[in-house]
């Protein structure tokens, strides 16, 4: 069910098929963003696609799953765990399974999260199908990322071809400017000269050796 698409339609698949093969309630997957915050990129609840989000981390178990490469595991009492992120105590969310989702470097960029509104046991079987899914979502992230990092380049690049073209253009007409009023400057003291050498080459026509009026010419 993952193996076609990408980007959105694959974290909406990857999210729908984690929570179907495990059981959850609600599975989501989240992109970490400048500020601390995470941005949902897919949720399936309750047997259906819901809207994305952005959340906090502090005081809650997503935050907890950041911190740490493993698999984080809360089977039961979750609300008592995190009694600072009343939220899950009023969607009625007693277990969670949390796991982080990292850069080739290791720095951590997202999370991939499953919760139960009662008890559970995790099997290893469970555990593994967990690791299948976050490896997938990983990559996929990874992808996204790279993909926006080129856009944003090309991006700059394009700003900077047209800043350039822009002082190229500037430069140009400072060139034509400087051409214009050099002709201009030239213009009279040539006429000058052009006029000056045309009387006397009247007035001494006949009088230079042939050398002297191959000189003048």
């Amino acid at each position: 069910g993952m193996a076609g698409p990408s980007g959105d339609a694959l974290f909406r698949a990857l999210t729908m098929h984690m929570a179907q093969a495990i059981g959850a309630d609600m599975v989501t997957v989240g992109e970490l963003q400048a500020d601390r915050r995470v941005r949902t990129l897919a949720v399936w609840k309750d047997g259906s696609t819901s809207r994305n989000y952005t959340f906090g981390l502090e005081g809650g178990p997503c935050g907890e799953a950041l911190t740490r490469p493993e698999l984080c595991v809360h089977e039961q009492g979750l609300a008592a765990h995190f009694p600072q992120y009343p939220a899950l105590a009023d969607q009625g969310l007693q277990a969670y399974v949390g796991q982080s989702l990292r850069d080739e470097d290791g720095t951590p960029m997202g999370v991939l999260n499953a919760f139960w509104r009662q008890p559970i046991q995790l099997p290893d079987e469970a555990r593994a199908l967990i690791a299948i899914f976050a490896s997938r979502a990983n990559a996929e992230l990874i992808r996204l990322r790279r993909d926006r990092e080129i856009q944003q380049l090309n991006a700059t690049l394009e700003q900077r071809v047209r800043e350039r073209t822009a002082e190229l253009e500037k430069l140009n007409a400072e060139l034509d400017s400087f051409a214009y009023s050099v002709s201009h400057d030239l213009k009279s003291p040539l006429r000058a000269i052009d006029g000056f050498t045309r009387l006397l080459g009247e007035q001494l026509e006949g009088r230079l050796q042939p050398d002297e009026t191959q000189l003048f010419d």
